[in-house]
């Protein structure tokens, strides 16, 4: 895999605010693309997370951190972004839980639900 191969990595929102009432900066991360479209505001909370801290920039280094990569809608991506094979009936699609691109599964890798932030868990929709 070459250097043409490197996507750029997008995130979904993050916010982050200081709280006057608690003194803690708070950085809340939007989950899950679902809420991004979300017109009520109920469902669209659920996709919130909130974490708070004591500085600034551990708020900022957290949003930074933990906020999943925007996907990579599968009809705008009919080939696989690392070995370019196109999609089909066995080479079906899936995305890269770090940076979103459309892969297919010889070029997926598995990792443990402990190395992956609680945030980028989008199978639990």
């Amino acid at each position: 895999f070459g250097i043409d191969n490197i996507q750029p990595r997008t995130l979904l929102t993050a916010s982050v605010y200081h709280n006057e009432a608690t003194h803690l900066w708070i950085a809340t991360i939007n989950t899950n693309q679902k809420g991004l479209n979300a017109t009520n505001k109920s469902n669209a909370s659920k996709y919130l997370k909130a974490f708070s801290f004591h500085t600034e920039r551990e708020a900022r280094e957290s949003a930074y951190a933990n906020a999943p990569p925007k996907m990579t809608p599968f009809a705008e991506s009919p080939h696989c972004a690392l070995c370019n094979g196109k999609f089909a009936v066995f080479r079906r699609p899936s995305h890269c839980r770090n940076c979103g691109v459309c892969i297919c599964a010889s070029c997926s890798k598995t990792w443990s639900h402990k190395s992956i932030p609680e945030t980028y868990n989008m199978k639990n929709e």
